[in-house]
């Protein structure tokens, strides 16, 4: 092993999950049972109760449909979660999944960071896929496309130099279930 060569002057801004700022937050445990485990991701992916089943949130929303399911949340709160690693790396490997049937903490309101998939402006309204539940963003006055809902969320703050490894954006976004849901 080498020694250390190099000391970074700046720390990392923030973890994708991890609140933001001392803002009022409203969070609840649910049990997490979505289509498959790939798509249990902190700060990038947002849940619906599906019909009928108290406790339990899925990626997306299964009926396609928005506005059918409860709204439960952005997945947060990385730090609480055991790591198991991934199958192709082992037991260590970092990773930001949570396997299914694991309880996860969704939250409704407060400000997180999230990993965006593209470039985002402040003002943004953020959007998820029906089937994934992965986020995005929208312009505001664009209408929702097809096969997404309205996460009940903007964006706050975007980093522009945050690249992750990833190819992925640092972003904080406010949950509030008060915004104006675009048609």
């Amino acid at each position: 092993m080498a020694f250390q060569s190099q000391i970074n002057i700046q720390q990392g801004y923030g973890v994708p999950g991890d609140k933001y700022s001392d803002s009022p937050v409203r969070a609840a445990a649910y049990s997490l049972n979505s289509a498959s485990n790939d798509l249990n991701i902190v700060g990038q992916t947002m849940y619906t109760i599906p019909s009928g089943l108290q406790g339990v949130a899925a990626a997306g929303n299964d009926t396609g449909v928005p506005g059918t399911n409860t709204f439960a949340g952005l997945l947060v709160n990385p730090k609480v979660y055991a790591s198991l690693g991934t199958q192709a790396d082992g037991p260590l490997a970092p990773t930001m999944t949570i396997k299914n049937n694991s309880v996860g903490e969704l939250a409704t309101m407060g400000q997180f960071f999230v990993s965006l998939p593209a470039l985002a402006n402040i003002g943004d309204l953020v959007i998820y896929d029906n089937l994934s539940g992965a986020i995005e963003t929208i312009p505001p006055g664009t209408p929702l496309p097809a096969g997404y809902s309205f996460g009940f969320a903007e964006v706050k703050v975007f980093i522009a130099d945050s690249v992750g490894d990833d190819g992925r954006f640092l972003a904080v976004i406010e949950l509030t279930p008060t915004l104006v849901i675009p048609v």
